[in-house]
């Protein structure tokens, strides 16, 4: 590996969306590195107030992600804006959901170039 992939690889982040609209960052070197022959790494303690995992996405400081709803309520929100979290907690609401809403989907956008940039 190269410095600068280990380098990345230490503030890189992954942010986990539950169904009911909440979420948490955690850096990458918070999980315990296993073998081949281990059982699990548990990320996000799946709870009814939580819902189970819907996406677990690598993100950065500046990410911007995309949520869909199953209701199709879509929102932008920054990763930034989720406070970091231990590898078991889910403390942040991305969204409010109404009623019988729950998150369908989530996607990282793509940061734009300098020349795309106009």
């Amino acid at each position: 590996m190269k410095n600068e992939d280990i380098k990345d690889s230490l503030t890189t982040l992954m942010l986990t969306v539950s169904e009911k609209g909440y979420g948490k960052r955690t850096a990458l070197a918070e999980y315990a590195i296993t073998s081949r022959a281990a059982r699990v790494v548990v990320n996000m303690k799946t709870t009814d107030r939580n819902g189970s995992v819907v996406a677990t996405l690598q993100v950065t400081e500046e990410s911007d992600v995309m949520i869909i709803t199953e209701h199709g309520k879509v929102i932008r929100v920054h990763a930034k804006r989720n406070s970091r979290s231990g590898p078991l907690d889910a403390r942040c609401s991305l969204l409010k959901l109404d009623g019988e809403d729950s998150i369908a989907a989530a996607a990282v956008l793509q940061e734009e170039d300098e020349g795309e940039k106009k």
